[in-house]
């Protein structure tokens, strides 16, 4: 038990370790491109799915934070929304590309895909039928930039933000999750137990990706980093998933966000079980 608890602490140390200088970088980039981002999308409206499905599987959820306010107002469509939901996988992306970086580049290439048909599709039909889909807000999207201030920045985007609202999380979950995963290999012999259940399997991790927030997903993570389960079990909660990107969009549009998780949990479980079915 020891050894465990060991090993899932020096474990979730070194991957928070890890997201928090990668989180740390990402906020720096983010915050001096969202500006160019924008004038780029429109400036050239027919890209607007391909990039807002890139700038979703930027890891964390800063990107899909910044699709929801290009969306709301009127920037980009509902469709290119969908996009970046469908391509995003939340604070999980930074913990998959510590333990199996080249799978987790894999999923997030599939998923730019996926959310780049989707959104397309999911537009081409609305346009068809003649539907206008409502924009939220009329107010700029960005502010004056205000002076740089070492003491503000390390207080609110490093503390309040990045620490605060990331990190504690991820450790504790990341922790969690490596604990009783192990737990349970070393205990109950894990793999025997879900033997023959994995479809049951497929659809917990469906179900789960539905909350709007980041942290569950992260046992699948781990099961899928100890072998326990197949890449369509994970694959099937990173379509689904969106870490707590969704939360913005829920205090702007209850509508549009049971229509993004709807819209996803379909094509996540229809595809998953697919790939499933298929040996994946």
């Amino acid at each position: 038990m020891m050894d465990i608890l060991g090993h899932a602490l020096w474990e979730s140390l070194v991957i928070s370790f890890f997201v928090f200088v990668a989180l740390l970088t990402m906020d720096l980039l983010y915050a001096r491109s969202q500006g160019k981002f924008a004038t780029l999308i429109q400036r050239k409206p027919s890209t607007q799915y391909l990039l807002s499905a890139l700038l979703g599987a930027v890891p964390g959820c800063e990107g899909a934070y910044f699709a929801v306010s290009l969306h709301t107002h009127g920037i980009i469509s509902f469709g290119a929304l969908l996009a970046a939901f469908v391509a995003t996988t939340g604070d999980e992306a930074w913990v998959m590309l510590s333990r199996f970086p080249k799978d987790a580049l894999w999923l997030s290439l599939i998923l730019i895909g996926l959310g780049f048909a989707v959104g397309y599709i999911y537009d081409l039909i609305q346009k068809q039928r003649n539907n206008q889909h409502e924009h939220h807000c009329e107010t700029e999207i960005f502010h004056p930039t205000v002076r740089f201030s070492l003491d503000h920045y390390l207080k609110v985007h490093i503390w309040s933000h990045l620490i605060k609202k990331h990190m504690i999380k991820i450790f504790l979950w990341t922790f969690a999750a490596i604990f009783l995963i192990e737990f349970a290999i070393h205990e109950y012999d894990l793999n025997a137990i879900i033997s023959g259940k994995l479809i049951w399997v497929l659809l917990a991790a469906a179900l789960i990706g539905m909350i709007p927030q980041s942290g569950p997903n992260l046992i699948f993570v781990t099961m899928y980093y100890e072998g326990t389960i197949p890449f369509s079990i994970l694959f099937t909660n990173m379509v689904i998933n969106s870490g707590h990107a969704l939360l913005p969009l829920l205090s702007i549009s209850l509508r549009d966000s049971i229509l993004i998780k709807l819209i996803g949990f379909g094509c996540g479980l229809g595809l998953g079980i697919i790939f499933f079915l298929l040996g994946f």
